[in-house]
């Protein structure tokens, strides 16, 4: 049986959280077996999970750059400790987060980048456009370690060719 794990924020209803939810109910249907890893295990979805899906809290934290971060040490941990066969990210920080623990852990795991958001949304404050250039920065650098990168449209995709140089070929849209 494969194990994939998802990294969440919380359970808050969006769209990231229903692709994970709708993905992992079908993973079940397949002999999967799906694994919700988040940083705070509260939101209104959490009662549809179903019970067969194991929730791992990686702390509680809040869904920010520096929440996501501390998390880091709970997820290298995971990845060491479980025979996990792929991690999906499903937002931007996150899947900096993923890539940096499988690099720390040492793991073969294979990493699926799911991203929803484009990062050429422009920035009105000096530091609104410093954090863009970070993250620009981060992702071109983190998503190296991604085995294929998914993303929900083809300005999405466009984005992360042109401002962070992923590789087409890296790349797919759903």
């Amino acid at each position: 049986m494969k194990h994939i794990a998802f990294l969440l924020s919380d359970f808050q209803s969006g769209g990231t959280e229903w692709f994970a939810l709708r993905l992992a109910r079908g993973m079940l249907a397949r002999d999967v077996k799906p694994i919700f890893l988040v940083l705070d295990p509260q939101g209104d979805l959490s009662d549809l999970i179903d019970p067969e899906i194991e929730i791992i809290s990686l702390g509680g934290m809040k869904y920010h750059f520096w929440g996501a971060l501390r998390a880091l040490p709970a997820m290298v941990r995971f990845l060491k400790t479980h025979q996990i066969d792929a991690v999906i990210g499903g937002l931007t920080i996150l899947n900096i987060v993923v890539s940096w623990a499988l690099i720390l852990s040492k793991t073969k795991t294979r990493f699926i980048a799911v991203e929803h958001m484009r990062l050429s949304q422009k920035a009105k404050t000096l530091w609104s456009k410093i954090k863009r250039a970070m993250k620009i920065m981060l992702v071109g650098i983190s998503y190296l370690r991604a085995d294929e990168i998914v993303t929900v449209s083809q300005t999405a995709k466009q984005d992360l060719i042109r401002l962070a140089g992923i590789h087409p070929e890296k790349l797919r849209i759903i």
